[in-house]
């Protein structure tokens, strides 16, 4: 379930990661919940540009977020 604290659409700087989530989706192959992944991607993007994405160089911001969101979504399926 969605933190209320990280819910919402995804602001401009962070937007490109909406296709980032998308992907990741595919890749694991839980279409069938896209909404639910699509929320929870949310979620780790927004807990992850909190935490550290501010003082991670350019060059590893996109690494950083693909790693975070896919960690997510295999908590989400007990990996």
């Amino acid at each position: 379930m969605m933190d209320s604290l990280y819910s919402g659409p995804l602001p401009d700087s962070l937007r490109k990661y909406d296709a980032v989530i998308d992907q990741i989706i595919r890749e694991m192959g839980v279409e069938g919940k896209m909404e639910e992944f699509k929320d929870e991607g949310k979620q780790a993007v927004y807990k992850a540009e909190t935490a550290f994405y501010s003082i991670i160089t350019d060059m590893n911001k996109d690494t950083y977020m693909y790693r975070t969101i896919r960690q997510r979504f295999l908590e989400l399926l007990g990996s």
